[in-house]
């Protein structure tokens, strides 16, 4: 509701803005003594083809209203970037709590499996240890060697991205298959992945701000 009452406020806003714009160059239009293309009378019609500068005015008219028309639309889609990114920062702010300094320096990363674990596996056992779901740690090692499998990471990323020690060899699509090989919640992991662990607030703000692209 708040949005579509947020747009229909801005649109009301610039109809009526758009209505005083147009009336200006109109009058702009009257006082240049441009053409009024439609306004024309028939004796001044019948005169158009042995008038040469009829041209230039019609060239000059469809110039004015041409720019005109062009900025009001670059205008609306300015704004409508604008209203998109104050509505979308609002919506953040709100779903988090109105947390802005949590929400600037958290480390959503080492949150994943707490997060993941209580909206997902809110009913599952916890490991105690780490206060996360049985079911999480074997997931999430699928899905790491699905992205070797993929050669989206590689095998030393593999280990350091896992709950369970081991190499890539033998990493076989048949191993990956749910059918053949089900997943297990794990009560103990071996290790957990080093992109879990905690982080302080510099390193997180340098990971986040200071990274050169």
């Amino acid at each position: 509701i708040v949005r579509y009452l947020f747009w229909t406020l801005v649109m009301s806003i610039k109809f009526l803005l758009g209505i005083k714009v147009f009336l200006s160059v109109w009058n702009v239009t009257q006082w240049l003594d441009f053409i009024s293309i439609g306004r024309e009378s028939p004796s001044e019609i019948m005169g158009l083809w042995r008038s040469s500068a009829w041209a230039a005015h019609f060239y000059e008219w469809g110039l004015v209203w041409g720019t005109c028309f062009f900025l009001f639309c670059a205008d609306t889609a300015m704004w409508f970037q604008l209203g998109c990114m104050f509505l979308g920062v609002c919506i953040v702010f709100v779903q988090r709590g109105c947390a802005i300094f949590d929400f600037l320096i958290q480390d959503d990363i080492s949150r994943i499996p707490q997060r993941f674990s209580e909206k997902v596996f809110y009913y599952a056992p916890r490991i105690k240890s780490m206060d996360v779901a049985e079911h999480f740690p074997p997931i999430w090692d699928r899905i790491v060697a699905y992205m070797r499998y993929e050669d989206k990471c590689e095998s030393d990323l593999l280990g350091a991205y896992s709950y369970t020690r081991g190499s890539s060899r033998g990493l076989f699509f048949d191993r990956l298959s749910l059918q053949k090989k089900p997943l297990r919640p794990t009560k103990k992991p071996d290790t957990q992945p080093q992109c879990f662990h905690d982080m302080t607030v510099m390193e997180v703000v340098a990971r986040n701000y200071c990274v050169l692209c």
